[in-house]
């Protein structure tokens, strides 16, 4: 992966970060549906400048749903001086006991245990473990356990591989598993990985295979990745979808043998669908050697031009942005700029940015802000917005 540069900062007096933010926060106040102007504050939190807070603050405790109204207040809490933290985040935990359902209680006390830390944290996560052993829905099960792994005592966490081992679907618990070693000491983990790798060869379904051993791969130690990197990629390959192949290349390139990956490379060239074939072209250029990186970024970028829909395209290009050359920053430029979608031109502009030296990062992000704010519906407005105020001083 190439080692992307401190981006520099935008000398423009419109890109100052706290003015950015205060227009993204004015549309999210816009915004009718409670669930999108919760999301909206919580995605800018971190940019929100002090003068918003009290109204953020407000706009919190109006939402009616006590899961939402208890998200909200503690991203509100983490964005607000370190002496006002406690009393918010206490807020929210009486929030989240007026929520009647154990198990929609798991997702907000996972994000209070992060918030809260150490004792206090450990002992929300606890809490979170039981309401989370309550949802019925295996996947969103899975998934609130591993985000309390981090957070729980070694007797708990034992508990919670037990839940995880109780999963009847594979293509759950192997990913759920391979997560979950993360946060075991390296002899259990190593024997958890090896458990995983095992199950996820043993599952007959092609695309599920590949799925579980792409997601077991990353957890794996760099000499043992390049048989399931090759096992996965084969198994999507028996699939005979592009789409499908393509995103398990993005998945397990890293793996891949140096063999395997120049095969790769050469069947994304042969890709007839020009969406996958970015794709897949892009996750493999990241990867290449310094001498043929920079032919295979152009090469990736010319197919991400290529792609017609706004938000398929700008999905193409944005992975390519910390990895862009000099050289490159005018073809990206060119496949970015007619985006006839606003929210999507902004997007991209602004995360192109980043190895972009000062003047020309003033000059896309002043475009990027001007596509911004052109999104019609505040949601959208509020979101590019926010995308902006993080690339800004």
């Amino acid at each position: 992966m190439t080692h992307t540069p401190p981006s520099p900062q935008p000398s423009s007096p419109q890109l100052s970060r706290a003015s950015v933010a205060r227009q993204a926060f004015a549309a999210a106040q816009q915004i009718e549906n409670d669930w999108s102007r919760s999301r909206a504050v919580r995605q800018m939190a971190g940019v929100l400048p002090p003068d918003c807070l009290p109204a953020a603050l407000q706009l919190a405790r109006a939402l009616a749903s006590p899961n939402l109204r208890a998200r909200t207040l503690m991203a509100v809490a983490l964005a607000s001086p370190a002496e006002d933290r406690p009393a918010r985040l206490a807020e929210a935990g009486a929030v989240i006991q007026t929520i009647a359902s154990a198990a929609g209680r798991a997702g907000p006390l996972s994000v209070l245990a992060e918030r809260l830390g150490g004792a206090a944290g450990a002992e929300a996560a606890e809490e979170a473990l039981v309401c989370a052993a309550e949802e019925a829905v295996e996947n969103e099960r899975g998934w609130l356990i591993i985000a309390l792994m981090p957070h729980l005592p070694a007797a708990a966490q034992l508990t919670a591989l037990a839940h995880l081992r109780a999963i009847t679907e594979a293509s759950i618990r192997v990913p759920t598993l391979a997560h979950a070693a993360r946060h075991l000491p390296p002899a259990d983990a190593d024997a958890l990985l090896a458990d995983a790798l095992a199950q996820a060869r043993a599952i007959d379904d092609a695309e599920a295979r590949a799925r579980s051993l792409a997601a077991v791969l990353p957890r794996l130690p760099p000499e043992a990745q390049a048989a399931p990197a090759g096992e996965a990629l084969a198994a999507a390959a028996a699939l005979h979808d592009e789409e499908q192949w393509a995103r398990t290349v993005q998945w397990t390139a890293a793996g891949l043998s140096p063999q395997a990956r120049a095969e790769a490379y050469r069947s994304a060239l042969a890709l007839r669908r020009v969406g996958p074939r970015a794709e897949a072209l892009g996750a493999l250029a990241l990867l290449a050697d310094e001498a043929d990186r920079p032919g295979r970024l152009a090469a990736a970028l010319y197919a991400a031009a290529q792609v017609r829909g706004d938000w398929d395209r700008a999905f193409a290009l944005e992975p390519l942005a910390g990895a862009l050359t000099p050289q490159l920053h005018a073809a990206a430029l060119a496949a970015a700029r007619p985006l006839a979608d606003p929210w999507a031109r902004s997007e991209v502009l602004a995360e192109l940015t980043v190895t972009m030296p000062p003047d020309l990062k003033t000059t896309v992000l002043l475009e990027a802000l001007a596509g911004a704010r052109a999104a019609v519906l505040p949601w959208a407005r509020a979101r590019a917005l926010t995308t902006v105020a993080e690339k800004c001083a």
